[in-house]
């Protein structure tokens, strides 16, 4: 076994991502923690991890699975990354409409793609730029104003830069020490 994680900061993490992620997946709503059982049970059924009560130990077999898990997610995630990136650097002193929010992404995110700084084509997609713009309202992040023209939307920047810190993080894997008598 090569890795070592906590249940309570995967579950965390996990009904963040699932939080998250909600608009661009399908999951059945309000059962996260059987979602997480059974996505453990499965990750042990195929040998990618152990699970005991204190701790969940990725497999020297589970690397691969983990890796290809991650890469999936990976271009979701980075698109959101960089949709905060976005925010704290262009848009977080005035209020802005969604088609002012979809134009500002993309064009940062091409700048970003020209330059060589990221190869997420994803970012470009107006359903990840919406569905970002919806999870980050559910999050606080983005506080939506009804105006008499329409909606507008402000950041909060204490809440963005926390959002922003939970897209960067992952969790902490501890190396697995062996006991010696």
């Amino acid at each position: 076994m090569v890795k070592i994680c906590f249940p309570e900061e995967i579950y965390s993490s996990f009904a963040f991502w699932l939080d998250v992620f909600s608009h661009e997946f399908i999951f059945f709503p309000g059962i996260p923690l059987k979602d997480f059982e059974e996505g453990c049970y499965l990750l042990t059924k195929c040998d990618a991890i152990q699970v005991t009560p204190q701790q969940i130990f990725v497999t020297e077999k589970g690397s691969d699975v983990i890796s290809f898990l991650t890469g999936m997610f990976r271009p979701f995630v980075e698109g959101y990354q960089i949709i905060c990136r976005y925010l704290s650097k262009e848009a977080a002193t005035e209020t802005f409409s969604e088609k002012q929010f979809i134009f500002g992404v993309r064009s940062f995110a091409s700048q970003l793609i020209e330059t060589g700084s990221t190869q997420c084509y994803e970012v470009l997609s107006s359903d990840m730029q919406k569905n970002a713009l919806a999870v980050l309202v559910r999050l606080n992040v983005v506080k939506k104003i009804k105006m008499s023209d329409g909606l507008t939307y402000s950041v909060s920047k204490e809440t963005l830069s926390k959002t922003a810190g939970m897209f960067e993080s992952r969790i902490p894997v501890r190396k697995l020490v062996a006991a010696r008598l």
